[in-house]
């Protein structure tokens, strides 16, 4: 996980690989880890962990993707995923295996 950066220095970014919704996974929605999962950068995501979802962004030359989140709403993280990895490629295509809605 990389952060945090000022709110928007990566979800308020305009481009064709960026977007609000990826899945069930909604700007603006908050959500929560029901299954440990780890990233890309060696980040162990807990059981309980709670964010909000900001965007994502899919890069095209490594097979990578990255959900921006953010904890307080002040600041973001970027949530790494390599999709050649079939544990990470399981994250991104089964979200709700990992995540799910939190009100």
């Amino acid at each position: 996980m990389t952060g945090p950066k000022k709110i928007g220095f990566w979800s308020d970014l305009k481009a064709e690989n960026i977007g609000k919704q990826r899945g069930f996974l909604y700007n603006g929605h908050k959500y929560r880890v029901i299954k440990d999962f780890i990233d890309y950068d060696g980040t162990t995501h807990n059981k309980g962990e709670v964010w909000t979802f900001l965007a994502y962004s899919f890069n095209y030359y490594d097979n990578g993707l990255q959900w921006f989140i953010t904890f307080d709403g002040d600041e973001e993280w970027s949530i790494p995923l390599f999709l050649d990895d079939m544990e990470q490629q399981d994250i991104d295509s089964h979200p709700e295996v990992y995540i799910e809605v939190y009100n």
